[in-house]
């Protein structure tokens, strides 16, 4: 409760993407990641409100399962 509290003062929003690349790529105005863990992770109502508005918007939005997954899309959207 309190780590929320103070995100909150600084500004974030809930559910907001865990890494932002703000580098045009593909057709898409930059990128937004969220981690998971590989088992059990499930994105919040919060998580699946930003991933609908950033990829209506016309960001690349990806669920990277375990780091890998995350390094492994970051690769390949910069390739």
């Amino acid at each position: 409760m309190a780590e929320g509290v103070a995100f909150k003062a600084q500004g974030t929003s809930a559910g907001f993407p865990d890494l932002t690349i703000p580098y045009a790529r593909k057709g898409y105005h930059g990128l937004y990641l969220e981690l998971k863990r590989i088992k059990g992770g499930v994105l919040s109502p919060e998580q699946k409100w930003w991933r609908d508005f950033l990829q209506r918007e016309g960001y690349c939005w990806f669920e990277a399962k375990g780091h890998e997954a995350g390094i492994k899309f970051v690769q390949d959207y910069f390739s």
